[in-house]
Parts: C-alpha cells; structure tokens; sequence
C-alpha cells in the first residue's frame, strides 16, 4: 500500500496606493488711469495697500496605513504499512507554504499656485495729456502678504505572516518482512516588498494667478 499527498498553500497579497494634491489660485489684477486734462488740473492716484493684505497657505496632511495579514497551513496525509507477510514501502507527502505581499505607496504634494503679481497687490497706475501747470501725482503702499506650505506626511506598513506546515506519518509495523517508510518535507516561505515614495513641494508663483483670503 503507498500513499502519497502533497499539500501547498500559497497566497500572495499587493497593495498600491498613490496620494496626488494639487492647488491652483485665482486672478486678481487692478488698473488706474488719468487721460486729457485741463490746465493747472490737479491729477493724483493714491493706492493704499496697507490695509489689503493677502495670504496663501498650502497644507496637506497624509496618513497612510496598510496591513498585510496571510495566515497559512498546511499538513500532509500519514501512510502505513502494517499486518503484512511482505511490506511495501510508506511515505507521507510534502507540506509547504508560500506568502507574498508587496506595498506600494506614493504620496505627491504638488507645488501650489500664488500669482507672481501678488506680491505688489496693485495693478498699472498711469496719469498722461494733462493741461500745462497740472500736478500729477500716482502714490502705492506697499501690502502686506504672507505664504506658508505645510505638509506633513505619516505612512505606516505592517505586515503580519502566520504559517505552519506538518507532514504526515509514515508508518510499517507488524510486517514479517518489512518494507521502507519515508516522511516529506515541510516548508515555509514568506516574501515582503515594501515601496514608497514622497514628493513635497512648496508654493510657486505663476503670472496672472494668485491667491487670496
């Protein structure tokens, strides 16, 4: 009698994730002008930026968690020889496992858009063709702005593997002449792959567009 099992498990578990955060702000422009006026004409474009201020904060918060859980087993039949003239020969099967996990996280803070004009606040200011003996007078103060990027990234991978392999019995007795027995073998394998990857940029500026609050 020959019996003879072979038992494998396999499992194989990947996981990919990718984070993209992009911000893009809106036009703001102004524009002053004084055109043909009179002799001894008093001609005055007064901006006050004081009390206009701007600001632009980019703040992105990541939290990325990933959990791997394989548990595995695997066990091989028993063969037996027993209670004969002549034996043959017993032996049990093989018993294996095999687990594979693979993460892979990305995470991309792209750069935020403030307008590259922001930082004056003001837009064109022009005086022209006044009378002779005119005052003409064009006045800006400054604004007051602020930028602030913040990112703040937290990524976390576990992976949990849980396996047992047994190989089964193999067994002669009782045999005037016996024959040979043999057991397998058991095996246990596990693979992990972790990959991840973070881009963080700050604020950029880009003609015509700005950001406002």
């Amino acid at each position: 009698m020959i019996r003879n099992k072979i038992l494998r498990g396999t499992a194989a578990v990947v996981t990919a994730l990718s984070i993209g955060v992009i911000g893009i702000a809106g036009v703001a422009s102004a524009q002053s002008s004084i055109f043909l006026t009179g002799p001894g004409s008093n001609n005055q474009i007064m901006s006050n930026m004081s009390n206009w201020s701007r600001s632009c904060t980019s703040t992105n918060n990541n939290d990325v968690r990933v959990m791997n859980n394989t548990n595995q087993s695997a066990t091989s039949g028993s063969a037996n020889v027993s209670g004969n003239t002549i034996g043959g020969s017993a032996s049990s099967g093989n018993a294996s496992n095999n687990a594979s996990t693979s993460s892979i996280i990305s995470i991309m803070n792209a750069p935020f858009a403030c307008g590259s004009f922001w930082s004056s606040g003001a837009g064109t200011s022009s005086i022209s063709t006044t009378g002779p003996g005119s005052n003409n007078i064009i006045s800006n103060s400054s604004a007051n702005h602020t930028a602030s990027s913040n990112n703040h990234n937290n990524i976390g991978v576990a992976n949990n593997t849980g396996q047992g392999a047994t190989t089964g019995n193999a067994n002669t007795s009782g045999n005037t002449i016996a024959g040979g027995a043999s057991t397998g073998s058991a095996s246990n394998t596990a693979h992990s792959v972790v990959s991840a990857s973070i881009a963080n940029h700050g604020l950029v500026g880009i003609v015509g567009a700005g950001c406002l609050s």
